[in-house]
């Protein structure tokens, strides 16, 4: 994580901390402050950036990336982006849809094709629903 403090005239200090990739835009993202103060303050206050650039990464549900997925499917058959709509719609969203993209882990993901495979949904759907949440 790049930080950077510079003082831009004396008591003034601009404050700038990367937060990384925007996963739906795919743009690197940066965070930044001007205040006014001495070092210390400065300090304090570039801790305050870092820890809300944490907060903000983890900001984007799997529900709003697949959404935006299934928006601009082109190029696919009709009847394939209506399936992958109707996936998302039924199965993704309602179970796991409400997460945040860096709290799912591999257990969820297990968990839910799991239980995919335990309503008697064939294995082909799971593996669509597999081919819609990785991509």
């Amino acid at each position: 994580m790049a930080v950077h403090k510079k003082e831009i005239r004396p008591g003034v200090w601009k404050l700038r901390v990367s937060a990384g990739l925007d996963p739906v835009t795919g743009k690197y993202r940066y965070l930044s402050k001007t205040i006014e103060g001495g070092p210390r303050i400065a300090d304090r206050a570039l801790a305050e950036l870092v820890a809300s650039s944490k907060d903000s990464k983890s900001a984007v549900t799997l529900e709003r990336l697949i959404e935006e997925s299934t928006s601009t499917d082109k190029g696919l058959a009709p009847k394939t982006v209506q399936g992958n709509r109707e996936i998302a719609k039924n199965h993704i969203i309602p179970a796991i849809g409400s997460k945040h993209i860096n709290a799912i882990t591999g257990r969820d993901l297990d968990n839910f094709y799991r239980k995919m495979t335990d309503k008697g949904l064939r294995d082909a759907r799971t593996h669509h629903a597999h081919a819609l949440i990785s991509r």
